[in-house]
């Protein structure tokens, strides 16, 4: 939702608040992805390559969520 929202113009507080709430949320998301496949039992399991999909979930809310300041 970060990415698709997007403000009608300087004056739409709105569309910006949703889309920092947007970034908040999946920034909270990737956080606790992260944490859950950061337990070695998991990695054992899973595999360390799960660790990029929520680094990258991450960054691009955080980069997005730059943009708006």
């Amino acid at each position: 939702m970060a990415l698709t929202i997007r403000p009608s113009g300087s004056w739409d507080d709105d569309a910006r608040a949703g889309i920092v709430l947007s970034c908040v949320l999946a920034i909270a998301a990737s956080a606790v992805a992260l944490a859950i496949t950061a337990v070695p039992s998991v990695r054992r399991v899973m595999g360390s390559w799960w660790l990029a999909p929520p680094l990258v979930l991450g960054g691009v809310a955080a980069i997005r969520w730059a943009a708006m300041v």
